[in-house]
């Protein structure tokens, strides 16, 4: 079921392999990996994940959504809840063409997938792995009521260097 967001912009399940391959181009280009801070090696992960997404029945703690406008795919985004960790759920955003970021867009997604987490998923919790080096998400994340729940230093190479995340979370409470 697609999330109308506004006017003109629409979260559509992953549903097509087509869709996959885009995220797949997208997410592997020089500035998004740096950007979102995607480890190299990553892509066959990455591919049979998202691929087995788009091929599987509709599953209500695993939703995967290209983000639309009109009929042009301009990112993605996932809000996912783990059977073994049953009370948090985690969600990633990556908004590929540049012309769309900064207008407010991601913060919208944050805020319906606030809702899945907590009214839909019953999750306790909702986090973020921010890249450290992405501060513009980082920013929007605490704006929006994250906080900083953790540090996870040094656990990926991201273009040959090493990298570290920060764990936002927000709590249903909050």
């Amino acid at each position: 079921m697609s999330i109308q967001l506004s006017e003109t912009i629409r979260l559509v399940p992953l549903r097509s392999e087509e869709d996959v391959h885009m995220m797949l181009s997208w997410f592997f280009t020089p500035e998004l990996q740096h950007l979102v801070g995607i480890p190299d090696g990553a892509k066959p992960l990455y591919k049979k994940s998202y691929s087995a997404t788009a091929t599987a029945d509709f599953d209500a703690n695993n939703r995967v959504f290209m983000i639309a406008d009109g009929e042009k795919k301009v990112g993605m985004c996932e809000v996912r809840k783990s059977p073994l960790f049953d009370r948090s759920a985690t969600m990633g955003l990556v908004i590929a063409d540049k012309t769309y970021r900064g207008c407010g867009i991601g913060g919208q997604i944050i805020e319906a997938f606030k809702h899945i987490a907590f009214d839909e998923m019953n999750a306790e919790n909702l986090n973020i792995r921010v890249y450290t080096k992405n501060k513009t998400a980082l920013e929007v994340g605490c704006r929006l009521g994250f906080e900083k729940a953790g540090l996870l230093k040094n656990i990926a190479t991201v273009g040959g260097t090493s990298a570290s995340y920060y764990i936002l979370q927000i709590t249903r409470s909050e």
